[in-house]
Parts: structure tokens; sequence; C-alpha cells
């Protein structure tokens, strides 16, 4: 994970508001990983989805933490700064969810199994 925005002042302040995801497995690791570092998250706004934050920060002095894959997309919009998270932050799970009546059928079979070939190689 990389962290959008600016971490300096969370790493020079230990404080700072930042913008988190509203769903509970995102963010518990990333809360204790950066307490074993010394920081602490001041979460002053919450989104469902995270393209929703990189306009957030742009407009604002807000931080945030995302994926890697996000934030090399993001890497060229000069409204943003990107840079490496103060601690490790470990791995972040990818998950793939379908309706039931599409466990079977082959052509959502084949394109699952593509998905999940072609995101194992990132």
């Amino acid at each position: 994970m990389v962290s959008c925005a600016s971490w300096a002042k969370l790493v020079e302040t230990g404080a700072g508001a930042t913008v988190g995801m509203s769903l509970a497995s995102t963010g518990q690791g990333l809360f204790q990983a950066l307490e074993r570092g010394g920081l602490k998250r001041d979460v002053a706004v919450t989104v469902t989805h995270f393209m929703s934050i990189p306009e957030i920060v742009a407009a604002t002095d807000y931080c945030a933490t995302l994926p890697k894959l996000i934030c090399r997309r993001l890497a060229s919009d000069a409204r943003l700064k990107v840079l490496p998270a103060p601690v490790d932050l470990g791995t972040f799970p990818m998950q793939m969810a379908w309706h039931v009546r599409y466990r079977d059928d082959p052509a959502h079979v084949w394109l699952r199994g593509l998905v999940t070939e072609v995101a194992a190689s990132l």
C-alpha cells in the first residue's frame, strides 16, 4: 500500500485528518499498523468506495492510504502526491463476488479465471 497526499504531516506531528473506508475489514489492519509505528489516524470523512477518495484528498488537506495499484494510477495527477507509507502495512486482500446463478455459467467461470490470472500477475 502507498499513501496518497501528505503523510509527512502525519509523520512529523503524529496527527492529521484522513479519509477512510467504511468497510470494517479494510481499516482495522491499517489502524493497528500505524499504531505500532506510533501514529494515529483522525478520520474526518468516511466513504464507501476507494475511487471517491482521490477527489476528496485533492480538494482538502486530508491524506489517505490506498492500495498500491490505485496509487500507481493516481501518481500522474498533479493535485496528489504519492508517498510510501510510514510503516509496513502488509498486503491488501482482493476478492471477487458473483451471484449464485452464475456459479456454473461457463462464460462466467472463464471470466473469473481470467481475472484471477491477471490479478496474480500484478
